[in-house]
């Protein structure tokens, strides 16, 4: 008798344990709208939701060539995250729109003048060399089902402030913004 309690008792303790390690993230209620992933807490946090406006700086009459950049109002996100090895961010997609690499692309911005500005292309003339910015970070998506998906930074975000922007809302704002949702990394 105390030896099947004492098994029942054992096989309990292992079928929670396995049941704690495996929780299923929570899916966002708005759709399109990028959320941090607490992972500890099993939640999602809203980031911060604005408008990146386009801004296209010419260079020596055009012959130096032009910077593309996305602008964001404000010097520090009012979302804070703390510094960790494995940050992640949940989206909803609308039916039909494929995974979130196709519409997202996360960026870690400098702060100048009171806003946060992200290189988005270089542009050379002359032979110079031409290409995306230098603020882009990679990530991998992990389909979480029903339209929900992770987004895993390749790369371990250090101090800074960051933002996402939806390429695909540039039409909402007549080609000259896009929506962003920004954090900071503390």
């Amino acid at each position: 008798m105390k030896r099947t309690f004492i098994l029942s008792l054992m096989i309990f303790f292992i079928t929670g344990i396995a049941h704690a390690q495996t929780k299923t993230p929570p899916t966002p209620a708005t759709l399109n709208e990028v959320s941090y992933y607490n992972k500890g807490g099993n939640s999602l946090v809203a980031l911060e939701k604005g408008k990146a406006e386009f801004v296209t700086k010419v260079k020596g009459f055009g012959l130096g060539g032009a910077t593309t950049n996305y602008e964001l109002q404000g010097d520090k996100s009012s979302v804070r995250i703390a510094a960790s090895d494995s940050l992640s961010f949940i989206v909803s997609m609308a039916d039909g729109t494929g995974d979130p690499s196709t519409w997202y692309m996360l960026f870690k911005t400098d702060v100048k003048k009171n806003k946060r500005i992200a290189n988005y292309v270089n542009t050379k003339v002359y032979g110079g060399k031409s290409g995306s910015g230098d603020g882009i970070i990679p990530y991998s998506v992990r389909s979480l089902g029903n339209h929900a998906f992770e987004i895993i930074p390749s790369t371990k975000l250090e101090k800074g402030e960051y933002f996402f922007v939806n390429q695909g809302t540039s039409l909402s704002y007549g080609g000259k913004g896009v929506t962003s949702f920004a954090f900071g990394i503390d």
